[in-house]
């Protein structure tokens, strides 16, 4: 399968739903570490509003979908995490608009335009243990996969992988941003939650491709 239909589309978010929900306490884990504990309550309750708006669209423009994700999670989860993550799907939505079907050249862009949302809504760059340091790595892989014709599973595949190094990564990292930024050295050894959040977004995104292909 080299292009993703608007109903593939719906199936990965209600898998990003299911595994936030299995992953709920791990992510709350993180998050008690340097803030406050509630981030897999968050994206399980943000991603939960996303499915179950989903359900009853009838409309399968790509851009539409994920238009209303991104509506859903910035309405439902709290500070500055439902807007940062909401603007992922949105802009993502905002790339292909009325498009029906996407293929890897698409998949680089959308992320590309979610890339640039979240850092121009954040200010965040990389190295400052922020999701972007997970998001940012996996746009390049996309990106570089999209200009050697690889195939969409392989991409994939690939973006799950730097995803993965990149949200490790920032156990080494002061923060920048945020609530851990109050905690100084203290904050090092301790991996960002919303950095893993955007691995199992990529991780989900690939299971449900693959499971289809």
């Amino acid at each position: 399968m080299e292009t993703i239909e608007s109903q593939t589309i719906k199936r990965i978010i209600a898998k990003i739903a299911e595994t936030m929900r299995e992953q709920k306490d791990y992510l709350s884990r993180l998050d008690a570490a340097i803030g406050d504990g509630d981030h897999g309550v968050s994206m399980v309750r943000g991603f939960n509003e996303a499915e179950s708006r989903l359900s009853g669209l009838q409309n399968n423009r790509i851009g539409s979908i994920l238009k209303n994700v991104g509506i859903a999670l910035t309405s439902t989860i709290g500070g500055v995490t439902g807007p940062l993550f909401g603007v992922i799907f949105l802009k993502a939505g905002e790339a292909v608009r009325d498009k029906e079907t996407v293929d890897l050249d698409d998949l680089a862009q959308m992320f590309q335009a979610s890339l640039s949302g979240v850092i121009d809504l954040g200010k965040a760059r990389v190295a400052e243990k922020t999701l972007v340091d997970a998001l940012s790595p996996a746009v390049e892989s996309l990106k570089k996969s999209a200009r050697q014709k690889k195939s969409l599973a392989v991409a994939l595949e690939d973006a799950v992988l730097e995803s993965k190094k990149g949200a490790d990564s920032t156990r080494d990292m002061l923060a920048k941003k945020g609530r851990a930024t109050y905690l100084g050295e203290r904050a090092v050894g301790h991996v960002d939650p919303g950095a893993m959040s955007v691995y199992f977004i990529f991780k989900s995104f690939y299971d449900a491709v693959e499971i289809i292909s």
